[in-house]
């Protein structure tokens, strides 16, 4: 910074609070500048906002079917689906089954849902 004060020269040096009142009172004013309709000219030229569709929820649905088309073919299909077989049946759902599928279930709607709201 130069330190060198001119004679003749402004003092240009401005402390914060002396810059925040001058950045105030400019801001108080009425800022708008007359320009014969040319800001109205230009807003209304402009197009208008294109909504984009998203697609980010198509990574986690092809993921969900890739996995349900292993589990079809899977020899441990049957063994998966076994405690939800007795449920229908009337039976109680055994707590290893639920320690491995409610965490399952969980993880997929949280992907689901950050998929869903995803912002592009």
């Amino acid at each position: 910074m130069n330190t060198q004060v001119h004679p003749g020269m402004p003092d240009f040096d401005l402390d914060d609070a002396r810059l925040e009142i001058l950045l105030r009172a400019d801001a108080a004013r009425d800022a708008y500048i007359e320009d014969a309709g040319f800001t109205m000219r230009v807003m209304s030229s402009l197009p208008l906002p294109q909504h984009r569709r998203s697609y980010s929820w198509l990574g986690p649905a092809l993921g969900g079917l890739a996995v349900a088309g292993v589990a079809c073919f899977s020899p441990m299909t049957a063994e998966l689906l076994a405690p939800f077989k007795a449920v229908l049946s009337g039976h109680w759902l055994p707590l290893q089954s639920l320690v491995v599928f409610v965490p399952l279930v969980a993880l997929t709607y949280g992907a689901a849902w950050f998929a869903a709201t995803d912002s592009v």
